[in-house]
């Protein structure tokens, strides 16, 4: 009689726990350029009046 419920549960439970997973992946992947070095860019020049 509880069988189904439970089993349902469960199931329920495991795909949240998938979408959780991929979710911190994500957003990991998001974070990563946080650790990119800083590139040097050129000053601008002064224009000549």
């Amino acid at each position: 009689m509880m069988t189904l419920p439970f089993l349902g549960t469960v199931l329920l439970v495991d795909a949240i726990a998938q979408h959780l997973q991929a979710l911190g992946e994500t957003s990991e992947e998001l974070l990563r350029g946080d650790r990119l070095p800083t590139l040097p860019f050129p000053e601008p020049h002064p224009s000549q009046p």
